[in-house]
């Protein structure tokens, strides 16, 4: 399951709307995640019509918006 997939089952199951990427990073608790893996999954969230990733204040918002 990818990154990708696995935000999208986690919110889905959840009935979550949206959540922050350190509350996803901490409820998550991957060992290997790293900027470079952040970065991979901010950018399959922006090229995605499902997420929408935004900055709110002072921190990043990951949207579900299907």
């Amino acid at each position: 399951m990818s990154e990708m997939q696995r935000l999208l089952y986690f919110m889905r199951s959840g009935k979550r709307k949206q959540i922050t990427l350190k509350e996803y990073e901490r409820l998550i608790h991957k060992k290997d995640w790293t900027n470079g893996s952040k970065a991979k999954l901010i950018n399959q969230i922006q090229k995605s019509g499902v997420l929408r990733y935004e900055r709110c204040k002072n921190e990043y918002i990951i949207r579900l918006i299907r």
